[in-house]
């Protein structure tokens, strides 16, 4: 049995899936590393280059207050037409997809992540398909 998908009256009060769209490849378009301010004992500040925490849609849909299978239905949420319910979002949502894949190949081949783990953190992620838009790039 399939759950039910969230509805858009569900999202965190500043979310709608344009909002969505709009923050969606910045999150995962970001850098595989970030700058750490390091106190010293002599009082001075060393700014250390450390690994980041590569973003997953998990994170990004419990900022919105749902989950990342919510993400994902309103992503390829169709119109009896094909169409996408939120292009908007089905577009980011491919988008962000495609950052996320190339950060992790950027971080892995600057070695900031180790290469052997990129392959299993994207199918872990839960990307899935997109029918609706892939139909519609097509037409």
């Amino acid at each position: 049995m399939g759950r039910a998908m969230a509805k858009p009256e569900q999202l965190a009060a500043a979310s709608t899936p344009d909002d969505m769209a709009d923050a969606l490849v910045g999150f995962f378009d970001r850098p595989p590393f970030e700058d750490i301010e390091v106190p010293q004992p002599d009082g001075s500040v060393v700014v250390q280059r450390m690994a980041a925490w590569p973003p997953v849609p998990a994170d990004f849909a419990h900022v919105h207050g749902i989950t990342a299978g919510d993400l994902h239905d309103f992503a390829v949420a169709a119109l009896p037409d094909g169409r996408p319910v939120y292009p908007r979002l089905a577009a980011a949502y491919a988008g962000a997809q495609r950052a996320q894949a190339r950060r992790l190949r950027e971080g892995a081949a600057g070695g900031w992540y180790v290469a052997a783990w990129i392959a299993p953190l994207i199918a872990a992620c839960g990307w899935r398909p997109q029918p609706a838009l892939e139909a519609a790039q097509e037409g």
